[in-house]
């Protein structure tokens, strides 16, 4: 058994289901879209054989990081912590990415370095480490000619991609405090009676990579379809990239352009 939170992508529970796993979804707490300790917790006794727990940090807002990784030593299981979309966020005085065993960041384009493609495994196992690096590239054996003794893909970064991922890193914290600029403009102006955005839990430094909006209850389906894709076409206009005329890239919030028609609608709701 596998335990993984709800609210997660498809491809979490996709590469368990690879290999041979069986997965078992954990609730999330409405205080931070984060895995449910408690949960978790009937989870293990329920499916004691369980030896994963896959926590995700669902937009870039961590969850309670430190009550997680306590049960999972407890019950012996190895913790991988998938913290795609949160670089540069913290929890509970910890960095995104550095409380599981093997730690996954991403630069697709839902993070807050939208590359489109890679990804970084991180993790203090120095096997590990040798054995990822020599399956993703190929897994050729130690020979003067090309051996392979074992199953080997070609996952490793091309050079021209790992060369924009490394120059924009420099610039993280511009795109972090872009990202917080796009959460609080929306969540200043949109009606907390009609949508709440994304909770932020009280020792939780997100990174706002993917600002939401959750509908209250008591608006109709048909109404919560419009406000969504109205949503997600906003958050696709907000992560436009723009080439810079000194060739750096920025994100260009465009979601003001229909905030006013947008929130206007929304009252029409009520």
């Amino acid at each position: 058994m596998q335990n993984c939170q709800e609210f997660a992508p498809a491809a979490i529970g996709n590469a368990l289901l690879y290999e041979g796993g069986e997965p078992v979804f954990i609730d999330i707490t409405q205080s931070d879209w984060g895995m449910d300790p408690a949960v978790l917790e009937l989870a293990f006794a329920r499916y004691p054989d369980t030896k994963l727990v896959v926590l995700y940090h669902a937009c870039g807002f961590p969850g309670q990081i430190n009550a997680i990784r306590q049960i999972c030593d407890t019950h012996g299981a190895i913790l991988i912590e998938d913290a795609s979309e949160a670089l540069g966020a913290a929890a509970e005085g910890k960095k995104a990415a550095s409380i599981g065993d093997y730690s996954i960041i991403s630069f697709n384009r839902e993070g807050v370095i939208p590359v489109g493609v890679g990804s970084v495994l991180l993790t203090d196992d120095e096997y590990s480490a040798r054995k990822a690096r020599y399956w993703s590239s190929g897994a050729y054996a130690d020979a003067k000619w090309n051996q392979h003794e074992e199953l080997g893909y070609q996952y490793g970064l091309d050079n021209v991609t790992a060369g924009i991922i490394r120059g924009q890193l420099l610039h993280l914290q511009e795109h972090l405090n872009r990202k917080k600029e796009i959460y609080e403009h929306y969540r200043d102006r949109l009606d907390e009676e009609t949508v709440r955005m994304n909770p932020v839990g009280d020792t939780v430094f997100p990174n706002y990579a993917v600002s939401c909006i959750l509908p209250e209850d008591s608006i109709p389906f048909q109404e919560i379809s419009y406000i969504i894709c109205i949503c997600i076409f906003v958050l696709i206009c907000s992560t436009i990239l723009c080439k810079c005329a000194h060739g750096s890239f920025i994100a260009i919030d465009m979601g003001w352009i229909f905030y006013y028609g947008c929130s206007h609608w929304l009252k029409l709701c009520r």
